[in-house]
């Protein structure tokens, strides 16, 4: 069992969580969950400030850069495709489908702890819970790349008004004006991770997975995703490879949580499962 912590009681329902229990299978209070998500909540303010600062140093090494070494890099989509900005296009799906989680999700089921479906089982807090340390990681990750190389940025030298910019302490400084801090895309991963937290956890909560609607819900969002993400490359606010390195990284460690850091999540159906395989043999 690798992803979906989200299971139907359809079968077992005698082995589901009883309501009136006060410990997880793992003897933790159930209070554990959002806890932990509200620890993850903050360390991913702080997993941001680091990658401002990283970002505002490499702006300052950017300024020292020579014009050749500004120029932008060739990319066979910039190549290929005319410059166009909108910034609209780019962030108006992204804050929907922020909304969606926040207020399809992370509000109700996480915060007030609603049961989403009688035939589902939902731990709280556990969304919550992978998307932030998801976040956290992703964000030391792209951190740590943005303060060790400086490459050129994909406006190349029509990035004069970002250098121009002036820094009063990259310590104190929350802003994300800079140029040259790419290696891999923030808002492509940004989009991914919400995107990943409606697959997983808001659509199998609206509908059957062997629906059409659940089909069609979960085609459309993904058509979406790679268009946004194409959008993104032509806007030349990130190159492709950026962008390539994002679809890779942000998938990887959505699922490699579910073994790695949340094993307790993960591991409730197969204990049910051993266990109930155990009596049997008995």
């Amino acid at each position: 069992m690798c992803n979906p912590p989200i299971t139907k009681r359809s079968n077992a329902h005698e082995n589901a969580p009883s309501k009136n229990t006060t410990t997880d299978r793992n003897c933790r209070p159930i209070c554990w969950m959002p806890h932990r998500a509200t620890f993850g909540f903050f360390a991913n303010f702080l997993c941001i400030y680091l990658d401002i600062v990283a970002s505002n140093y490499a702006l300052k090494r950017w300024q020292l850069l020579s014009l050749e070494q500004k120029a932008s890099l060739p990319d066979v989509i910039h190549d290929n495709f005319a410059f166009y900005e909108n910034h609209i296009l780019k962030e108006l799906p992204m804050g929907i489908m922020y909304f969606m989680v926040v207020l399809g999700i992370l509000v109700p089921y996480d915060l007030f702890g609603v049961s989403p479906q009688a035939n589902v089982s939902y731990r709280r807090g556990e969304c919550s819970v992978r998307f932030f340390e998801t976040r956290c990681l992703l964000e030391l990750m792209r951190a740590c790349t943005v303060f060790a190389t400086t490459m050129s940025d994909p406006h190349g030298l029509h990035c004069t008004e970002i250098e121009a910019y002036e820094m009063d302490d990259i310590w104190n400084t929350w802003t994300f004006a800079r140029c040259g801090d790419n290696i891999y895309s923030g808002h492509a991963c940004h989009l991914l991770s919400l995107a990943l937290c409606i697959q997983t956890y808001f659509l199998p909560m609206r509908c059957r997975r062997e629906s059409y609607t659940y089909r069609i819900c979960t085609a459309t969002m993904w058509i979406s995703v790679v268009g946004l993400c194409f959008y993104i490359i032509i806007s030349r606010m990130h190159y492709t490879v950026d962008v390539l390195i994002c679809c890779y990284l942000v998938p990887s460690l959505w699922y490699a949580w579910v073994q790695v850091a949340g094993p307790d999540v993960a591991g409730r159906e197969i204990g049910v499962r051993q266990q109930n395989s155990k009596a049997k043999a008995k």
